[in-house]
């Protein structure tokens, strides 16, 4: 399996929700997979890294390849903001899915720290931060 990124920007206006990062998780040439973000999370009104499209083909949910993928997405961003200042400049920078439509998406998102920040479990959200340990090769808060 393989995850791989491709940003567009299109736009010159950070604020723009159309300036997105489409992650795949493939397997071979079938994606597995997909995980569509922007910066810009118009239902909360914040910025930071959000979800805003996040699906596992029928036939590969139940195998952890959502889970792996989400993962991965996160450490991406962690890594980027990271590398960009996090430390000194933004302790916390957020990082939200929002239009959570299932029961079921909802608990695996919890499952990876997100916490409800409508209190319906539509929008769900957490802090990447910066740590020592990570920048030592640890795992992930």
């Amino acid at each position: 399996s393989k995850c791989t990124g491709n940003s567009s920007r299109k736009h010159s206006n950070p604020n723009d929700s159309r300036i997105s990062t489409l992650f795949l998780l493939k397997m071979g040439v079938k994606t597995v997979s997909t995980c569509l973000c922007t910066y810009l999370n118009m239902a909360m009104n914040n910025t930071g890294s959000t979800i805003k499209l996040f699906e596992t083909a029928e036939e590969w949910v139940g195998f952890g390849f959502g889970s792996r993928l989400l993962q991965a997405v996160e450490e991406y961003f962690y890594r980027t903001f990271n590398e960009i200042g996090t430390k000194s400049e933004f302790p916390r920078v957020k990082f939200s899915v929002c239009y959570v439509t299932s029961v079921d998406a909802c608990e695996c998102f919890k499952k990876r720290g997100f916490k409800e920040w409508d209190g319906m479990g539509e929008e769900l959200g957490k802090y990447i931060t910066y740590d020592e340990d990570h920048a030592q090769g640890g795992a992930l808060p």
